[in-house]
């Protein structure tokens, strides 16, 4: 369960809310210095406990590209149907996924997350075309921003500091790919206030 998520002291995967602090160099127009506190690597490893996709309501967000993907896999007829059965639209006029409330463990679960399937573990049911947006966690810049972002993130999610060293350059990697997208998915938003164009 997130309890860090619920009270907001800790950011997870999808739940974004406001604006990202970390920005590519190019956005800011100067150059950016590597933090050099991770400069090894980093360790993380799924542990499936669905931490990441539950807890307080937030947004889980897609591109049009994610979106096709994700209703294909889906067995959906078109975006339409897709739309329908599985997002809702946000306050911004996007679309984001819908979230389930999971009485049990007081939390908002990602209508993607399955429960079910693998007793003891919480899955994707969209792993393989899951949004940028979770398949950069843990890796978004926010959480790279100090050595205390990232152990903060230990709270929540076990799999921090375990598992197989992500090399610095897939890490950077990561962040980069998802402050790019953080940043493309922001300009369609406010572009005409609607979802994004196909």
């Amino acid at each position: 369960r997130h309890a860090g998520v619920v009270a907001r002291s800790l950011p997870q995967p999808r739940r974004r809310s406001g604006h990202r602090r970390l920005l590519l160099a190019a956005e800011s127009g100067g150059a950016e210095e590597e933090p050099a506190w991770f400069s090894g690597g980093l360790q993380f490893s799924c542990s499936t406990c669905g931490n990441c996709c539950s807890g307080g309501s937030g947004t889980i967000a897609f591109s049009a590209q994610e979106e096709s993907a994700m209703a294909a896999a889906k067995g959906c007829e078109n975006v339409d149907e897709f739309r329908r059965l599985f997002c809702r639209t946000e306050d911004d006029g996007s679309w984001g996924l819908k979230e389930l409330w999971n009485p049990k463990l007081e939390s908002h679960d990602c209508i993607m997350l399955d429960r079910t399937s693998a007793p003891g573990k919480a899955i994707c049911s969209l792993y393989t075309v899951r949004p940028i947006q979770c398949r950069t966690w843990p890796f978004w810049p926010e959480n790279l921003e100090n050595r205390e972002a990232w152990d903060g993130l230990k709270e929540e999610c076990p799999g921090i500091d375990k598992g197989p060293l992500t090399p610095f350059d897939e890490v950077i990697s990561q962040r980069d790919l998802d402050a790019r997208q953080t940043r493309l998915l922001a300009a369609q938003r406010t572009g005409a206030g609607s979802p994004p164009p196909r």
